[in-house]
């Protein structure tokens, strides 16, 4: 399984980015994150038990999964959110939110692999590790500059 971990601080109160609908509703999740299709099915709107379908555009391919939250937590200070997938994408994310001096840190880890599926069949698997590593940290940019944008207005 590959393991990918990224850090990003988002210049905010920690009461305006978590919770946060942008960060935990699965319809939200394309506007942030680079690659992820609108579920096509959902139930729930992100806390515990909720399950939706996406697809993840992955060198070219679209790589079909179905995400379920796992867990969710936040005592004011600190928030963790974890996800796992299964289908042609298998793994899970979790995302941990901590207050740091008036601003928010979010780290994020994910680890997965790629079933028999398409990707795995074609590409070289150190290439989509890489891909998928940057479309992590470009999804952390986004979700960074989405919500001190939303705190700005």
């Amino acid at each position: 399984m590959a393991h990918i971990t990224k850090k990003i601080v988002v210049n905010a109160p920690f009461s305006d980015v978590v919770p946060g609908a942008i960060s935990s509703s699965p319809e939200f999740w394309p506007e942030w994150y680079v690659g992820l299709s609108a579920p096509t099915s959902k139930k729930g709107d992100g806390e515990v038990g909720t399950v939706s379908e996406h697809s993840m555009r992955i060198a070219g391919r679209d790589v079909p999964f179905t995400h379920t939250v796992v867990e969710s937590t936040n005592d004011g200070i600190d928030a963790r959110w974890k996800g796992t997938f299964t289908g042609a994408l298998e793994g899970w994310h979790q995302w941990t939110y901590h207050l740091v001096n008036g601003h928010t840190e979010i780290a994020v880890e994910h680890e997965y692999r790629l079933t028999a599926g398409p990707v795995g069949k074609f590409v070289d698997l150190a290439f989509v590790e890489r891909v998928i590593a940057r479309m992590l940290e470009h999804s952390l940019e986004n979700l960074k500059m989405l919500t001190e944008a939303r705190v700005a207005a």
